[in-house]
């Protein structure tokens, strides 16, 4: 009998990886189920966690402190686990950014099947370069070619694979007034309603374009499109804002804007302002109208759209 070949280290990764393949699965529903963490939904999240961790299996095959602790090269997932540890710290001496460090994090994660106990760094919202000006990539876009576009991306706040797969039929007309429908393409397979905004010239314009598209359209890869939402993320908090100084010392039933309730079933009431901190301290925002537009994007946190999003407001 001859012998059989032990796999590569990064066949091992591919073969455990591809198992977890879940295209074209709802996540939003698998997340109600509670089995969300069993799947990997989409291509390109499929290619990003199998390239990082090939970088995490040819750090531990060129480690010469690995194969002194093992004795030899390692040869399975199971012996490269115990130094999860020091690939994180060595990327983030390497000065990768946070985001890029708590991906490979996740990645590894879903390669071994758990939630890894890592110490990671946190995320500062000064060091958030992307999207925050002018990059190189945007001289690419041409503002007249593509003004139609532009004027849809601020008027409806889509992400980049929303904004691929919209069709025609996902225009909305209630009470006199447009919206997009957003099914396909969106994070975690979650559904929304969003309002065109803008002024009533930009609103049509919008819907023209949106009856023009066709579920499967190019979006160039130099729009800066997270901007776009940016932009959108404002209009949406200015229409709904109200007066700061007629909001002190009340409050709003949270529970009945989100569906969340607290930790034994009760109602959750939070103050009608909502005051930022670390570096935005002493930023007041109108509550409802941060939950309006997170509604908008596709997000359910107000503390993400004072975060992420109104810095075009500050």
């Amino acid at each position: 009998m001859g012998h059989k070949r032990m796999k590569s280290l990064n066949e091992q990764i591919h073969q455990t990886l591809q198992g977890m393949e879940g295209f074209g699965r709802s996540k939003y529903e698998d997340k109600k189920a509670g089995i969300q963490g069993r799947y990997i939904y989409s291509y390109s999240t499929m290619r990003t966690y199998e390239k990082h961790c090939r970088y995490f299996a040819d750090f531990v095959k060129g480690s010469p402190a690995v194969r002194a602790a093992l004795g030899h090269r390692p040869r399975t997932l199971e012996e490269c686990r115990l130094f999860i540890p020091a690939f994180i710290r060595y990327q983030i001496g390497r000065g990768l950014s946070t985001s890029t460090v708590k991906m490979e994090a996740s990645a590894l994660g879903k390669l071994y099947g758990e939630k890894l106990n890592l110490e990671l760094p946190r995320n500062a919202r000064t060091e958030i370069k992307r999207s925050r000006g002018a990059a190189v990539r945007d001289r690419n876009v041409s503002r007249k070619n593509n003004s139609e576009l532009l004027n849809f991306c601020r008027c409806c706040g889509p992400r980049r694979s929303e904004l691929e797969k919209l069709s025609a039929k996902d225009l909305r007309v209630i009470n006199g007034r447009f919206y997009v429908s957003f099914t396909r393409g969106t994070k975690g397979g979650k559904p929304r309603l969003s309002p065109i905004m803008g002024t009533p010239g930009e609103v049509l314009r919008a819907a023209r374009y949106l009856k023009t598209l066709t579920g499967k359209n190019h979006v160039h890869s130099g729009l800066d499109v997270h901007s776009l939402r940016a932009e959108y993320a404002s209009r949406v908090y200015r229409e709904s804002a109200r007066s700061l100084e007629s909001l002190k010392g009340r409050r709003m039933d949270y529970t009945a804007a989100t569906g969340k309730y607290g930790k034994y079933g009760n109602r959750i009431c939070k103050p009608a302002l909502y005051v930022c901190r670390g570096d935005k301290a002493g930023i007041v925002y109108d509550r409802e109208a941060l939950l309006a537009a997170s509604r908008a994007l596709g997000h359910n946190r107000e503390d993400v759209v004072a975060g992420h999003y109104l810095y075009k407001e500050e």
